[in-house]
Parts: structure tokens; C-alpha cells; sequence
């Protein structure tokens, strides 16, 4: 599953690449209950790619822990 999402990311910065401009790299930060997930939700629906750095973390720790 892990190696299915690395190559999803990396398909995604790939085609992001291919484009003529660059795209904005936006990075939301904020404490418990700030709005962070309604935020994305709405980029994400305006056509965002949005990376989500707690899910891609986990997938990390639960492939290491299971080699």
C-alpha cells in the first residue's frame, strides 16, 4: 500500500512538473481544531493536490515496522 501511495505522489509531482508554471506550494499549519482539514477540503475541491503529511508519515512508521 505504502509503495501504491509513493508512486501515486510521485506521478503527481511528475505531471505537476510537465506543466509550464509552477504551481503555489501552500503548507497550513495550526493547532487542534484550527479549520486545517476544512481548508483543504476546500482547495482540494477547487482542484488542489493536496499532500497530507500526518497520513504520509504513518504509511512510513507502519512500512518500517513491518520490514
Amino acid at each position: 500500500m505504502f509503495i501504491v501511495f509513493l508512486q501515486y505522489c510521485m506521478n503527481v509531482l511528475f505531471c505537476l512538473l510537465q506543466e509550464k508554471t509552477l504551481p503555489y506550494i501552500i503548507g497550513l499549519t495550526g493547532s487542534t481544531a484550527s479549520g486545517k482539514s476544512s481548508v483543504c477540503a476546500r482547495l482540494e475541491r477547487l482542484g488542489a493536490v493536496i499532500v497530507d503529511c500526518d497520513k504520509l508519515g504513518k504509511l512510513f512508521y507502519i512500512f518500517l515496522n513491518c520490514v
